[in-house]
């Protein structure tokens, strides 16, 4: 997991290093809701209402987040007032790369794989279990319809279904004599 304050110490360095705002939100609100790429690529002024909350599509079949962001939240009432999308020139490799530049990332969270974007995730999930020890209430918050789905989120160590498959098959592999 990430903590908060390594993740407001990158930001800044972001800032200082003339890193656009955009890209800075976006990364901001994606850590504290544990939102994927994806609904932060089909944001528009549009999803901020008169309060400055932020409604995040999930996707997957999920129901939207409604967060109120904490990392500057006058920045998204300013983006809706505008009425200018700013997320309109973001793509999937763009965040990918500043995750990846700054180092927030996490090594060996699911089993043997890294988290690049997904870092994002896993820590938004973590905080939550930590803070309610309640794996329904991250399971909402990440927008998963499994409770199992959030466990290698939430889990040190759990390995995935195609870490399991591909462990089965190299002993059966190993097992089978010429």
């Amino acid at each position: 997991m990430i903590d908060v304050k390594t993740i407001e110490a990158k930001l800044q360095i972001m800032r200082n290093r003339n890193v656009d705002e955009v890209l800075i939100h976006s990364i901001a609100i994606m850590f504290q809701s544990g939102c994927r790429v994806s609904s932060i690529l089909g944001l528009s002024p549009a999803d901020i209402t008169a309060n400055g909350r932020v409604i995040l599509r999930q996707g997957k079949g999920s129901n939207p987040l409604i967060i109120q962001p904490s990392f500057e939240p006058q920045w998204w009432q300013e983006m809706r007032k505008s009425g200018f999308n700013p997320f309109f020139y973001l793509n999937y490799m763009r965040i990918y790369r500043t995750f990846k530049d700054y180092a927030l990332t996490m090594t060996d969270c699911f089993g043997s794989k890294n988290a690049v974007t997904a870092s994002a995730r896993k820590t938004a999930a973590q905080d939550v279990f930590e803070d309610t020890k309640d794996i329904e209430i991250a399971r909402q918050t990440l927008g998963h319809k499994r409770t199992s789905s959030t466990e290698y989120y939430v889990t040190p160590g759990k390995k995935t279904a195609t870490q399991k498959i591909t462990k089965k098959r190299t002993s059966n592999v190993k097992g089978q004599t010429a």
